[in-house]
């Protein structure tokens, strides 16, 4: 089996890519799983996220989604949360310089609000 994909994401990419022959919809049990496929040479390639092929210095990234396609992690207060002060302290903490450090720190860009 020499392709994987690690998300949804990665089938919705691989149109871009001149790759015809090969592919498994499989997906594994994720992003992770696909990327220890890939460094263990039980596959040839995965599509990953790029920010969990940066994490392994087993994987050579060949190919990337165009700049202006972002994966985004929406985040919300839930109306019938029992926590909502804890939550709004956390999405404002997701919002400090410090948060913003430690994703461009794992490869992440992060948006302003």
């Amino acid at each position: 089996m020499p392709f994987l994909f690690g998300s949804p994401f990665g089938i919705c990419i691989c149109g871009m890519f001149p790759i015809t022959i090969g592919i498994s919809p499989d997906m594994g049990s994720g992003v992770r799983q696909v990327l220890s496929y890939v460094e263990s040479g039980n596959v040839e390639a995965g599509f990953v996220y790029a920010t969990d092929a940066k994490v392994s210095t087993k994987v050579k990234v060949v190919a990337s989604a165009p700049a202006d396609i972002n994966v985004v992690y929406p985040v919300a207060v839930i109306k019938a949360s029992k926590s909502t002060d804890a939550a709004q302290a956390y999405i404002q903490f997701l919002s400090s310089a410090k948060a913003k450090a430690i994703f461009e720190k794992y490869g992440f860009t992060p948006i302003s609000n």
